[in-house]
């Protein structure tokens, strides 16, 4: 079984979202967004995911094997940096 976090909820993430909830082996764990009401609507049908402000917070708690950045370019390094 492969956890995925998803760093990101805006209008992307719902098809990231949708693509991993598809393939076999893959579990949904975690979703994180400076906004957690639109995360928690974003994930509404998976309500196995935990929702988060911080995604330092989510990787610490959900020990993923896999972050899916769906934030904005901008941001993406930083995030890579800090997963890594």
């Amino acid at each position: 079984m492969i956890k995925v976090c998803v760093a990101g909820a805006g209008f992307y993430a719902q098809f990231q979202l949708s693509a991993w909830a598809r393939i076999p082996d893959v579990v949904l764990v975690g979703i994180a967004d400076l906004d957690s009401a639109k995360a928690a609507a974003a994930v509404s049908q998976w309500p196995q995911v935990k929702v988060f402000k911080d995604v330092h917070e989510m990787v610490v708690q959900c020990t993923p094997d896999m972050l899916d950045i769906v934030t904005p370019e901008a941001t993406h390094l930083a995030l890579v940096q800090q997963f890594a």
